[in-house]
């Protein structure tokens, strides 16, 4: 067969071939938007060396386990668990606090990452479900108050383990107060809908140390994306880490800027992108 028609006939076979598997031909095909933006957002992909000057003196020595026992959508691609550990790192991290546990392979990732002082507290529903849940509603991915399914959890059996403490209840309920904080790192990928990711970053920032970083996964859904952008227009200084759905702030004043992420918005304030889901 001549080449061009070799070609063709190439091309026609890939068009099957995706055909077939449109779950991840979407998921990359989004993934371009990492780099080029989303249509529905308001912050500008911005290099991770550029939010965090220097970092890459800590991007080259984080560690990792359990590489790519990742379930593609619900975990942080492995790049993105990279930037996390380098901003940990960089950021001279000691205590964090995560909100969204799945099947720990973050949390596990952290604890190895803060040093052997260091200590993760990671908060999610607990395994048999919380019905009392503000999110336990009926059509919630979260009937029953459940979490998202997961086989095992990855910080189990491991020596690491003594560094995480595993806390189970709705986040919206929990007292914040008693999980032993200040914390000087957050990162928040639980319930992705708007009223969530306001009341777990109000909640985070009541227990975050001054200087503190915040960390959001998940920039690419509506909901977060309003949280967040809503804020970011009042003033709250955060960035979309660029190649990743990661957005970022260390925060000084975490008190002075806790009332930009009041849910919803008081009237008056800056336009909002789309409510939907992502």
């Amino acid at each position: 067969m001549p080449g061009p028609l070799r070609r063709i006939a190439d091309l026609m076979g890939e068009a099957r071939l995706w055909a077939r598997s449109m779950p991840a031909v979407r998921f990359f095909l989004h993934r371009v938007l990492w780099d080029a933006g989303f249509p529905w957002t308001r912050l500008t992909p911005t290099p991770l060396a550029r939010v965090f000057p220097g970092i890459e003196r800590a991007a080259g020595s984080v560690e990792v386990v359990h590489p790519f026992e990742r379930t593609r959508g619900t975990s942080l691609e492995l790049e993105e668990l990279i930037a996390v550990l380098a901003i940990a790192r960089f950021r001279g991290a000691r205590r964090a606090v995560e909100v969204g546990t799945f099947d720990g392979n973050t949390a596990l990732n952290l604890a190895l990452n803060l040093g052997p002082e260091g200590r993760v507290v990671t908060i999610d529903l607990p395994p048999d479900g919380d019905p009392h849940a503000a999110n336990a509603g009926a059509g919630s991915i979260y009937a029953g108050g459940r979490p998202t399914p997961f086989e095992r959890r990855q910080y189990a059996d491991h020596p690491a383990a003594t560094r995480i403490r595993q806390v189970h209840g709705d986040s919206a309920r929990l007292d914040w107060s008693a999980l032993g904080g200040p914390f000087d790192f957050a990162l928040i990928d639980g319930d992705h809908s708007a009223a969530y990711v306001a009341g777990d970053t109000r909640h985070v920032l009541s227990v975050l140390a001054p200087g503190g970083t915040v960390l959001w996964h998940d920039y690419d859904w509506h909901d977060v994306a309003a949280v967040i952008d809503a804020a970011a227009a009042r003033g709250a200084p955060i960035a979309w880490i660029r190649s990743t759905r990661l957005a970022a702030a260390t925060i000084m004043d975490p008190a002075a800027v806790a009332d930009t992420f009041r849910w919803p918005p008081a009237a008056g304030g800056a336009p909002l992108g789309g409510a939907g889901r992502g």
